[in-house]
């Protein structure tokens, strides 16, 4: 099991010799209520209490005070997040999924229910993300109680052998193109 990390957003899922390796699961926790504060001792030249500017100067990327999310001064897509499960016996990983959550705005993380819209959306973005990981999983999609759960298995046409093989890992556009 390979888990990445840094990423502050969700990244996607591939596999190598059946491995899953998650390349970003999002934020789980943030707490930067004083971002601002700290950010102008370090400079001057960027009026981090005006968002508008902040976005102009440093990009929607950029890290600055965000309305109405306080502790999360990240790009929006960094308000999706997962919880990763994985079963494992003797023989490695038997099951790898996703709980997809979202961030409020008081930092709270919010598990996404079978009826929540936004799982949706938040599907779609994750299927974009594995358009460009290497030896990217199949997702399917299933209910866990009333929980969102996205099932990840190996695709067998863009999987990927390490030692010993002689496939090499391609994002799926490159793949299937």
């Amino acid at each position: 099991l390979v888990l990445g990390h840094h990423q502050h957003t969700l990244r996607g899922v591939g596999f190598l010799d059946r491995v899953p390796v998650l390349f970003g699961l999002g934020h789980v926790a943030c707490d930067l209520p004083r971002l601002a504060d700290e950010m102008r001792r370090e400079t001057a030249d960027i009026p981090f209490d005006d968002e508008g500017e902040c976005r102009r100067i440093l990009s929607d990327f950029g890290i600055f005070p965000r309305a109405g999310y306080p502790l999360l001064p990240f790009h929006p897509d960094a308000r999706r997040t997962v919880v990763a499960r994985c079963d494992l016996d003797t023989g490695g990983v038997t099951f790898t999924g996703l709980y997809p959550c979202r961030i409020g705005p008081g930092g709270e993380v919010q598990p996404l229910h079978v009826d929540d819209p936004r799982a949706a959306e938040d599907l779609d973005y994750l299927r974009e993300c594995q358009e460009h990981v290497p030896a990217a999983g199949t997702v399917a999609v299933e209910a866990d109680g009333d929980l969102v759960c996205w099932r990840l298995d190996p695709d067998p046409i863009r999987s990927v052998t390490g030692s010993g093989g002689d496939r090499i890992a391609q994002p799926a556009a490159a793949a299937t193109g």
